[in-house]
């Protein structure tokens, strides 16, 4: 999530919070779709890492895996 500030407020990913501390929701997620969503992006994760180790298992003295 990046966070920019802006003259009135600090302005992120979820909301604007301004200088009087109140915050406005600019998605119209419920509770459930959020934990829905973080569960998606937990098991996306999982998946990942067993596919590394999976790979790693496979060739263990190969070229490292990584973003170039």
């Amino acid at each position: 999530m990046s966070v920019t500030e802006t003259g009135t407020g600090t302005e992120t990913g979820t909301g604007t919070e301004t200088e009087t501390g109140t915050e406005e929701n600019l998605n119209d997620f419920t509770a459930d779709e959020i934990r829905l969503i973080q569960w998606e992006e937990w098991a996306l994760s999982m998946e990942e890492h067993f596919h590394a180790t999976e790979m790693f298992e496979r060739n263990p003295n190969g070229l490292p895996m990584g973003h170039r």
